[in-house]
């Protein structure tokens, strides 16, 4: 009886420990797929945007390079069992790197149609990697998570929220001086690089 009694808080921690490195798993399994998607989106698109420097190709395909990148190791450390707390945390970082360059470029650079970040059907992304750092099943990490997100989500909606309140007009008129600042900046690209994007 003693001796179960003892190994009682082993055998818990070793099942807490064996849950958290599925819960990585299925994120990091999670990241590739989405990552890979975008990818397979974006890239066929945004290779002669690269080639004359424009920044918001150059940062949505990096951001979807290093999560893939970091997801490959990832999987190796949660087959391997070896996903430390710190690892972890790296990896919700990670996560949150990949959503908020994504939704950063589309605020920074906004489409036509925009009318500000909560109208975006990408923020539905956050709610998925919110989902992400719980099922990890560690509180630090669902905790720096929410951190992240929260601050993540007050940078995208602050330079379009009170946009985003206003009338048609007002957000059609910021739409098209940021469309316009971000055609100036193309434009400058391409001529330094000696070609024509007009």
């Amino acid at each position: 009886m003693d001796a179960a009694a003892e190994d009682g808080p082993h055998t818990i921690e070793a099942f807490l420990h064996t849950a958290q490195q599925r819960g990585e798993r299925a994120v990091t399994l999670a990241r590739m797929v989405a990552c890979a998607a975008f990818l397979a989106v974006h890239l066929p698109s945004r290779v002669g945007l690269l080639a004359v420097g424009d920044l918001k190709s150059w940062l949505i395909v990096t951001s979807l390079v290093v999560g893939l990148g970091f997801s490959v190791m990832a999987l190796r450390w949660s087959r391997a069992g070896t996903v430390t707390p710190a690892r972890l945390h790296l990896s919700v970082v990670v996560d949150a790197l990949v959503v908020y360059v994504t939704l950063g470029s589309a605020v920074a650079w906004p489409h036509a149609n925009y009318g500000g970040i909560i109208r975006e059907h990408e923020l539905v992304i956050v709610h998925l990697a919110v989902i992400a750092s719980g099922i990890r099943l560690s509180v630090r990490g669902a905790q720096l998570g929410v951190g992240l997100h929260a601050l993540g989500l007050a940078g995208c909606w602050w330079p379009t929220g009170s946009m985003s309140r206003g009338s048609p007009t007002r957000r059609r008129r910021w739409c098209s001086r940021r469309r316009s600042w971000s055609a100036r900046r193309s434009w400058g690209a391409a001529w330094r690089c000696g070609r024509a994007s007009w």
